[in-house]
C-alpha cells in the first residue's frame, strides 16, 4: 500500500477550505461505496431514510474528518433540521462552519479567511432542505447494504452543485454514522460521527455567525 505524505500545515488548511466549499464527506477512496444495480435495494429501504432524516429535529456529535490528502481534524457537530449546522474544530484549529438562514459561512481567523455562500449550491442542502425527498432534487445513484450498514450515494439535479454525497446508515440502531462528499474533481473528504445524540435543546447561539473583526476573536464561542 503507498503511503500518504504528511501534509503540511498549509496544505491542510487549504483543502479543509477547498472541502467545505463543496460540501461535507466520508468514505476514503479505498473503502468507497460499490456500484450494484439500483434495483438491488428495495424502496423500502429509500423510504426509511426519508423518514429518519426528515424525523430529525436536532443532532450533536463528536466528528473525525479525514481530508483528501490524509490530513485529519477533528470537533463537535450540531445540527438544527431543517435549516442549520455548525461544525467547531477542535484547537488548535480556529476554523468554523456555520450554516444558517440559507448562507454556509466558512471562517479560518488564523489565515483571514472567511467565505460565505447559498447552502442550496453545495451538497449540504441535501440534509438541510425542510423536506427531504430523494425522489425530487436528487438522484440516486447506488444504494448498498452492506453488513449492518446501509449506503446510499446521492447526486443533486442542480447544475450549480457539482459532485456526489454518500449517507451511510447503521441498523442497529438505524442512525446517520458518517457522510462523504466527492467534489467536481473528484476529491473525497470524510466525516465520521460519534457519541451521536439527537433531540437535544441547543442554545440559538450555536447557528449565529458574528464576524470576529468587528466581534473578537471570541465573538463565536459556544455558550
Amino acid at each position: 500500500m503507498t503511503s500518504i505524505p504528511s501534509p503540511t500545515a498549509a496544505d491542510a488548511r487549504h483543502v479543509s477550505r477547498r472541502h467545505v466549499l463543496f460540501g461535507l464527506g466520508i468514505l476514503a477512496a479505498g473503502a468507497g461505496l460499490a456500484r450494484p444495480a439500483l434495483a438491488a435495494l428495495p424502496a423500502e429501504d429509500v423510504q426509511r431514510v426519508e423518514a429518519y432524516l426528515n424525523g430529525l429535529t436536532t443532532l450533536e456529535a463528536r466528528f473525525t474528518q479525514i481530508n483528501p490528502n490524509g490530513s485529519t481534524s477533528r470537533g463537535l457537530l450540531f445540527m438544527r433540521r431543517p435549516d442549520a449546522l455548525r461544525l467547531q474544530y477542535d484547537r488548535p484549529s480556529r476554523v468554523l462552519m456555520i450554516a444558517s438562514e440559507g448562507r454556509l459561512t466558512y471562517s479560518d481567523p488564523a489565515m483571514n479567511q472567511q467565505t460565505s455562500l447559498s447552502v442550496e449550491d453545495t451538497p449540504l442542502s441535501i440534509l438541510l432542505r425542510p423536506r427531504i425527498d430523494l425522489d425530487e432534487g436528487v438522484r440516486v445513484t447506488d444504494m448498498l447494504r452492506q453488513n449492518d450498514e446501509l449506503q446510499l450515494r446521492v447526486v443533486p439535479t442542480s447544475a450549480k452543485v457539482q459532485g456526489s454525497l454518500t449517507l451511510v446508515f447503521g441498523d442497529r440502531p438505524f442512525e446517520l454514522r458518517r457522510w462523504a462528499v466527492v467534489d467536481a474533481q473528484g476529491l473525497v473528504t470524510q466525516v465520521m460521527l460519534e457519541q451521536v445524540q439527537t433531540g437535544v435543546e441547543l442554545d440559538e447561539q450555536i447557528f449565529r455567525f458574528r464576524n470576529p473583526k468587528i466581534w473578537g476573536p471570541n465573538a463565536n464561542a459556544l455558550p
